[in-house]
């Protein structure tokens, strides 16, 4: 069943423009006003409203603010259109609730892409409310579906855990970074660890399981970072593990971030960049050099003389030490991984996790690809 998307902009030529783009994909209601889509909201909810921000009679802020007033509405998604670029403006419409701020004019693929990318986080906020206080069992089952997309992911979230709990007691151990280290509570480290890559959730399959991507893909792939940030900043709203959520935040959105201030998402440079983004892009690359999900895969040597020529360049290089010296352990952690991921089985895993949360049969259909009657046979067999 196709979801439902509202269109409201005050622009004739826009709402065609969009109507045209999103027809065959989603059931669109193109509205020239936000009193209209008020009037419509009381016969039809949306999964999703495309709001125009400067309309007469009533802006799209104002109307964000009626909405976020009526219980039946709240969480309606809403991604906002503008021609603004004013940095001020994009930050004050995310603080409003908006998931996402498309530009006009659109560009179709890219409109379609946010859009898509909306929807699941939506999805993503809704389970989360249903599963309720229990964030940690969230999380792991969130990057056990991140994972699952990926054919060349196998393991990469367990080894990332593993690396990321050997670097942090090498730092303690060598007194680097200690005093702030030492407030870390390692349990929830590690839990947000595995959710560094849940942006992914928005990448498509053909491009997370490609190889020689252009350069367009890559910068699709990229967009992961500020997408995990979304999507963990949409679950903390509604959580009450304030911690936990914000440190998902730190790993998810800085792992990119270079020490020379070349990465993504911000270019931020040294200090700036949390010890979290810096502790996880050295174990996060090590990962992907050996298994060569985007590129060939190296053996340990050449790995870690890769890190060793970027440290101080894309490196923190007090972390790379640290990393160096337990790089032994590293490897052997490295050399256990599986080789061949097995999508099914990988499937089952996270169904059992979900079973064992209380999940209903068909929500976990939905987010693992089997089938209901799969699920409920599962279910019975646990209960044997």
């Amino acid at each position: 069943m196709q979801k439902t998307i509202f269109v409201v902009d005050d622009s004739d030529a826009n709402l065609t423009t969009a109507k045209q783009a999103l027809e065959g994909h989603y059931r669109v209601f193109p509205l020239p006003s936000a009193l209209k889509m008020l009037a419509l909201l009381e016969k039809v909810i949306p999964d999703l409203i495309l709001l125009d921000i400067e309309m007469p009679q009533l802006s799209g802020v104002d109307a964000v603010a009626k909405l976020k007033a009526n219980p039946a509405w709240e969480n309606i998604p809403i991604m906002f259109m503008t021609s603004w670029e004013e940095d001020l403006m994009m930050t004050h419409c995310l603080e409003l609730g908006a998931f996402d701020i498309v530009h006009k004019p659109f560009v179709t693929p890219v409109l379609l892409n946010r859009l898509e990318n909306c929807l699941k986080i939506d999805v993503l906020v809704k389970r989360a409310e249903r599963m309720g206080r229990n964030q940690k069992g969230l999380a792991s089952v969130l990057s056990d579906i991140i994972e699952s997309r990926g054919v060349k992911n196998a393991g990469h979230v367990e080894r990332i855990a593993a690396y990321a709990r050997l670097l942090i007691a090498a730092l303690l151990g060598q007194g680097v970074y200690a005093e702030e280290l030492r407030t870390w509570d390692m349990d929830a480290v590690i839990v947000a660890v595995m959710l560094h890559d849940v942006g992914k959730i928005a990448v498509p399959e053909a491009i997370l399981n490609g190889s020689n991507l252009t350069m367009e893909e890559y910068s699709v792939l990229w967009g992961h970072a500020s997408t995990g940030e979304q999507i963990i900043d949409a679950i903390s709203a509604k959580s009450d593990d304030k911690d936990l959520w914000s440190r998902a935040k730190r790993f998810a959105g800085c792992h990119h971030e270079n020490w020379n201030g070349s990465g993504y998402p911000r270019a931020l440079k040294g200090d700036q960049i949390p010890l979290e983004g810096r502790i996880l892009a050295v174990v996060d690359m090590y990962d992907e050099l050996r298994l060569g999900r985007y590129q060939a895969a190296v053996d340990h040597s050449r790995a870690i003389e890769l890190i060793q020529r970027d440290s101080g360049v894309r490196y923190d290089p007090q972390v790379v030490a640290a990393f160096l010296a337990i790089q032994n352990k590293i490897a052997q952690i490295a050399d256990g991984k599986r080789t061949k991921d097995e999508p099914a089985s990988d499937a089952v895993n996270i169904a059992k996790k979900l079973l064992g949360m209380g999940m209903a049969i068909d929500d976990i259909a939905k987010a693992t690809g089997l089938s209901p009657s799969d699920v409920e046979r599962l279910r019975d067999a646990g209960a044997e």
